[in-house]
């Protein structure tokens, strides 16, 4: 195959990575740990790693054997750079705020509307309080 045309694969495979990078990222780390991230941890470590699996593809490519020290190379570098991945995203997982709880003996009181077609139930007001104690 020319060089130019795989230029052209190499930039597809690159970008069809980014998209993949990002997706799994997401569903693996959840998206609201990947929200709380910087940018500029997303960029490198994403571009980073798409492109250390478009360069273990070359290496493969250019070589006799597909295994060979330099895609391996790459591929251990690509290892790397989702093991940092993880780890920045446990960080932001770890650094999330904590939903706070109230205390049980503070009453809270809720309003809440009546759906539509629905009985209301007075006792909705005010938790913890039977129903026959509002006579």
């Amino acid at each position: 195959m020319p060089a130019g045309w795989l230029r052209i694969v190499y930039v597809a495979e690159f970008l069809l990575a980014v998209m993949v990078t990002f997706t799994l990222w997401s569903q693996v780390g959840g998206q609201m740990h990947l929200d709380m991230i910087p940018w500029y941890w997303k960029l490198s470590l994403g571009a980073g790693l798409s492109l250390a699996v478009v360069r273990a593809t070359m290496a493969a490519v250019e070589h006799e054997k597909s295994w060979n020290p330099r895609s391996l190379a790459w591929l251990a570098g690509s290892l790397g750079l989702a093991l940092a991945m993880g780890l920045v995203t446990y960080y932001y997982h770890l650094l999330e705020p904590q939903e706070e709880e109230a205390p049980e003996d503070q009453v809270t009181t809720s309003r809440t509307r009546a759906q539509p077609g629905g009985t209301f139930h007075p006792g909705a007001l005010l938790p913890g309080r039977p129903l026959g104690a509002w006579r």
